[in-house]
């Protein structure tokens, strides 16, 4: 069949628009090129795409939900909320010095049993620490030492989280408001070896509560009202270290203590002591350390003391009553290191004689 000249220009005409119709509906849609005849071919290009596609994406998920599913198994971490610090938060408050250290930082150390486990020593001394703060302390279930000195705001009933730390060895609590009321709450520490109560406000009547704690082998009741008849709920087992400087236990206190074998250091400077009352360190044969500073000692309450024979270090500062006599009895002190005669009537001579015949390597303050 032919055609005319004419049919062919009308359908290269007809194409021509069809063409141009075409491309202007595929520019409305938003498309990016023309459509294309043949389509085996472009399924086959589709394919490809969504092969590659798929090869680059996670198994089981496109890119959005890969990503929310991740947002949501691992949420950002909230210290607070989980209930656990930083071990940054730790050393932050080591570092704090005890003065400085708040209720806050007690509070978030206890929110977390992994910091809280760590601690072993727990030093608050000074610090503004009051109930709030406090009453997180049975927490810290391994704190062997507990420092509570001079804080201000303790009150006795403060005491009742501290009686509940089961492995608590060393308490201080000096120059705190404590009274007797306070110590009731101490009688589960089983485990306590060392007590300070200096400058508290307890008595002879508080010692009741520490009958019970029978590993405690340091007592520390000096400038306190004690006149050391509380001393014995302690008697016959004794303690080990007793410092009661500074009160009335010559009244008393010798009583409880007489002839002990476990007392290795005893301190009770301006204590009421007088000469009758040395005769109950007469069997204190394993006493190191004796400080008599400041009380009415004379050489003749030395008479009784010639068994001392592991003594160490000897306090006799402003005893006026002791004289060069004395020193007949402390010479058979062999293992005696340092002698304090400084406001006595001990002399320079006899003291050298002392140390040249006796005990060379003795260290001695004198006048």
């Amino acid at each position: 069949m032919q055609y005319s000249q004419t049919s062919y220009r009308r359908y290269f005409f007809h194409n021509a628009v069809a063409f141009i119709c075409l491309g202007l509906l595929s520019l409305m849609a938003g498309c990016d090129k023309l459509p294309e005849f043949g389509g085996a071919d472009s399924d086959k290009d589709k394919t490809a795409e969504n092969s590659t596609d798929t090869a680059n994406k996670q198994p089981g998920s496109d890119s959005t939900d890969s990503n929310s599913s991740q947002t949501a198994s691992n949420p950002p971490v909230d210290p607070g909320a989980s209930g656990s610090t930083s071990p940054g938060d730790l050393a932050a408050f080591l570092e704090t010095p005890p003065f400085k250290r708040t209720n806050s930082q007690l509070k978030s150390l206890a929110s977390s049993g992994e910091s809280a486990e760590k601690l072993t020593k727990l030093d608050l001394s000074g610090s503004q620490v009051k109930s709030d703060g406090l009453k997180v302390l049975p927490q810290f279930k391994n704190i062997v030492e507990l420092n509570l000195g001079d804080v201000k705001g303790l009150q006795d009933s403060d005491l009742l989280f501290v009686g509940q730390l089961p492995n608590l060895e060393v308490l201080v609590l000096q120059s705190t408001p404590i009274t007797d009321n306070g110590l009731s709450h101490l009688t589960s520490l089983k485990k306590l070896k060392s007590l300070n109560l200096q400058r508290t406000g307890i008595s002879d009547s508080g010692f009741l509560h520490l009958k019970n704690l029978t590993a405690l082998e340091e007592l520390n009741v000096a400038n306190t009202g004690t006149n050391g008849s509380g001393f014995k709920v302690f008697y016959p087992r004794g303690l080990r270290v007793i410092d009661a400087s500074h009160t009335a236990f010559g009244t008393d206190g010798f009583n409880h203590i007489a002839n002990s074998k476990t007392l290795e250091s005893l301190s009770v400077a301006q204590a009421s002591v007088v000469d009758n009352n040395l005769r109950a360190l007469k069997g204190c044969i394993n006493l190191r350390k004796l400080d008599l500073a400041y009380n009415s000692v004379t050489t003749l309450g030395f008479k009784d003391l010639g068994g001392l024979r592991n003594l160490e270090h000897l306090d006799l500062w402003n005893n006026s009553g002791v004289g060069d006599v004395a020193l007949n009895v402390i010479k058979n002190y062999k293992k005696l290191k340092f002698l304090n005669t400084e406001g006595t009537g001990v002399s320079g001579a006899a003291l050298a004689r002392l140390k040249k015949d006796y005990i060379p390597e003795l260290n001695s303050r004198q006048n």
